[in-house]
């Protein structure tokens, strides 16, 4: 199973800003991050990390997203910074790998999930249940969605500050951190994208 976690969030008026409160939050130093994804807009890190520019749009953003959390769990890197900026607001998000959290002692507040199976948009929400199941989650367990319409009678609609992804997974990894044993499904149905989001 994919191990990969999301450590800290926020959103601000500037890369610097968001970077420095996201860091101080999770208790991180710059130094200690391995990448930065700025997704939009040119990332303005004081850090070693090696730095990435997408100009991506949805629901690329997401799939990054997916393959970013795919990467902490195989290892390749162990603490990933990535933001958006979108409308002068800028969200940042610190993804690690399980080694990251074990071997840097950082509190890891959600679990993510990129759920398998690219299904053709008219399958996907049916699809949904099963993909869950594989990963031992019940549609019961999933407590908020960032779909206007969620496909579950448990679930709630989380509505991000904004469209982006980054924005959308630290709003629902916010929302999870709420309840016990709670779920959140960031969803990009016309891609057939789908990312599980476990409260810790």
């Amino acid at each position: 199973m994919i191990e990969a976690y999301w450590i800290a969030g926020c959103t601000a008026s500037s890369v610097a800003e968001a970077a420095a409160q996201t860091l101080a939050k999770a208790g991180v130093k710059p130094e200690w991050i391995d990448e930065a994804h700025q997704i939009g807009a040119v990332m303005d890190l004081d850090s070693p990390a090696q730095k990435y520019h997408w100009p991506v749009v949805s629901p690329g953003d997401h799939r990054l997203v997916n393959l970013l959390v795919r990467s902490l769990a195989a290892r390749e890197c162990g603490l990933t910074l990535v933001g958006q900026t979108q409308e002068g607001q800028t969200a940042l998000a610190l993804l690690a790998s399980a080694a990251a959290v074990g071997g840097r002692n950082i509190l890891a507040r959600a679990r993510l999930l990129p759920l398998s199976g690219h299904r053709p948009p008219y399958d996907f929400f049916n699809h949904l249940p099963e993909a869950l199941t594989e990963v031992d989650v019940e549609s019961e367990q999933v407590a908020w969605v960032d779909t206007p319409e969620p496909p579950f009678a448990t679930a709630e609609w989380v509505q991000p500050e904004q469209p982006g992804a980054i924005f959308r997974l630290n709003r629902l990894a916010e929302a999870v951190q709420g309840k016990d044993q709670s779920a959140g499904l960031m969803l990009s149905p016309m891609a057939g994208l789908a990312t599980l989001i476990q409260r810790t």
